[in-house]
């Protein structure tokens, strides 16, 4: 009962090479070419970046954002340690004020 429950909040089930799914190959060939910690050419115009805080780590995940809604990540981070220290969240604004070096040669920082 507790799996038909989880099902119905999550949503229908996908199955795999079901008629809507595509194919890997087309999927693949989608990809973009960047490294992760990069900003990705030539789209990306504004970073964001947003953090997920639990009691002994955040997880932050940067995106950069460019026009027609499209988006790519750009770095994600774990850092580990108890957020009730200060230390936690001095290296978390330090995080914010590091610059990215954008492949038309620009600075960006993440905007808060």
């Amino acid at each position: 009962m507790r799996a038909d429950l989880l099902q119905h909040a999550a949503g229908p089930d996908l199955e795999k090479g079901g008629p809507d799914a595509p194919e890997w190959q087309d999927v693949y060939a989608r990809r973009d070419d960047y490294s992760a910690g990069s900003v990705p050419p030539p789209g990306a115009l504004i970073l964001f970046a947003g953090a997920e805080v639990q009691k002994d780590s955040t997880e932050v995940t940067m995106w950069g954002f460019g026009r027609n809604r499209k988006r790519w990540l750009v770095e994600h981070w774990v850092l580990k340690g108890d957020t009730s220290r200060s230390e936690v969240w001095t290296e978390l604004v330090a995080m914010f004020s590091v610059t990215w070096e954008h492949a038309g040669g620009s600075e960006m920082m993440v905007l808060d």
